[in-house]
């Protein structure tokens, strides 16, 4: 006497229609309702008092996002890697901003993928990866809004330059040069006074030392 049926469908691009469901609705669900790419599940609840007593029951599901493209292996998987999600959302066609393949510096992501699966030491014992991305967006969501929460998950930046996406979660690296006098564009003046509308300003910047590893 089973009370509960179901049916699931994992998002494939090329998944067929759930027929039971078309069965079931004829005329509103036919087999052009594939749901392509989309997972979805279709639930049929027989109520039984002596089981689900005074109400229907919770359902629920563990969720994984979509499968990403590693460079490091080549092979494209389920991770949680921050850095991973950034570039695949950037090359998306179908959500994100359909950026070419052969605009992400592999180089770069290579180094920052790994930078996010570094382990990072708990202070209640055991490790976790240093930046992984474990929210959700909406399809009508701007592009720049979801970047910017992919990128607030690694903790750093991403950039285009000459033509390439470059990916830099916050660690720890040694400056590339040394700044002097000599780089200035002219010669240092100090103004000892100043309208008082000039004397409130404020300057921003972001440090990752390297004793956080």
């Amino acid at each position: 006497d089973n009370r509960i049926f179901m049916v699931a469908t994992m998002g494939a691009d090329d998944q067929f229609a759930i027929g039971d469901l078309i069965g079931q609705n004829p005329g509103k669900w036919t087999w052009d309702h594939k749901q392509s790419g989309c997972a979805a599940a279709y639930f049929i609840i027989v109520w039984d008092a002596l089981i689900f007593g005074d109400g229907l029951p919770e359902i629920s599901f563990q969720i994984r996002g979509k499968k990403v493209r590693d460079p490091r292996t080549g092979t494209t998987y389920w991770t949680p890697n921050a850095s991973l999600c950034q570039a695949d959302f950037l090359t998306n066609t179908r959500f994100g901003p359909s950026v070419p393949l052969a605009r992400i510096d592999d180089t770069s992501l290579t180094a920052a993928a790994n930078d996010s699966d570094g382990d990072v030491t708990l202070a209640t014992g055991g490790t976790e990866k240093r930046y992984t991305a474990n929210g959700w967006f909406t399809a009508d969501e701007s592009y720049g809004r979801i970047l910017e929460r992919l990128t607030a998950a690694t903790g750093g930046n991403l950039t285009y330059s000459n033509g390439k996406w470059k990916f830099w979660p916050a660690k720890w690296r040694s400056p590339a040069i040394t700044l002097t006098e000599d780089d200035l564009r002219s010669s240092i003046k100090i103004q000892t006074l100043a309208e008082r509308a000039d004397i409130f300003n404020a300057v921003r910047g972001q440090f990752v030392s390297a004793a956080a590893g």
